[in-house]
């Protein structure tokens, strides 16, 4: 769940969800967490609902606010006897937030952040276990620093050829990664070209 739990808890806080619970963010997620994961069957039915995993934790998310709002509604009704309780409740969940559109679109680019942060951490990962942690640094001077592919040749003392090379082989696996992050959250396969390209787009805030 650590790749979920920064973009639900963003998602959180764009929605004003903890503030209507009285609650930090961070803890509503991880509240959340510890109630439905403990049960079996949380994961068993997201895996027969044809639902991306992130998309199943948002919905869990929201119900499990509700949850948390009406218990709290009943126990101040309990202990007070004030008929007002949930008026008061309501005037929390009308505090200032994203609207549904937005904040889901919030949702998306804080989730496609977080896998692209996981893929290129398990390429890393990979390649520091392979002894071949020098093409990741030649990877991130090119690709992500834009340094020019002669320059960097140069300083290593290589040829283009065999900076472009071992430049390829990462994105190569660097693409491998992504797809399987993917696949975690449940994409189909025959979908994932799909999915990277909308993950790009919200990464870019298209359409928002």
């Amino acid at each position: 769940m650590s790749g979920y739990h920064k973009p639900l808890t963003i998602y959180c806080r764009a929605t004003s969800l903890g503030r209507v619970i009285q609650a930090e963010c961070d803890d509503v997620v991880n509240g959340f967490f510890a109630s439905r994961l403990s049960d079996p069957g949380f994961l068993n039915a997201w895996a027969t609902s044809g639902m991306r995993l992130r998309q199943w934790l948002r919905n869990g998310l929201n119900f499990y606010v509700r949850e948390q709002l009406r218990t709290r509604i009943a126990i101040d009704r309990i202990e007070s006897g004030a008929i007002d309780t949930a008026a008061g409740d309501s005037r929390d969940a009308n505090a200032p937030s994203e609207s549904g559109a937005a904040a889901d679109a919030v949702f998306e680019r804080a989730w496609a952040a977080s896998a692209l942060e996981s893929a290129m951490a398990s390429t890393r990962r990979a390649l520091r276990d392979a002894g071949r942690e020098c093409d990741w640094e030649l990877f991130w001077n090119q690709k992500v620093r834009s340094v020019p592919c002669e320059m960097v040749a140069r300083e290593r003392g290589m040829t283009e050829a065999q900076v472009r090379q071992r430049v390829f082989a990462v994105a190569e696996q660097m693409r491998y990664a992504l797809r399987e992050v993917l696949v975690k959250d449940g994409a189909p396969t025959p979908d994932l070209a799909q999915e990277i390209r909308s993950m790009m787009e919200a990464l870019h805030g298209h359409g928002t």
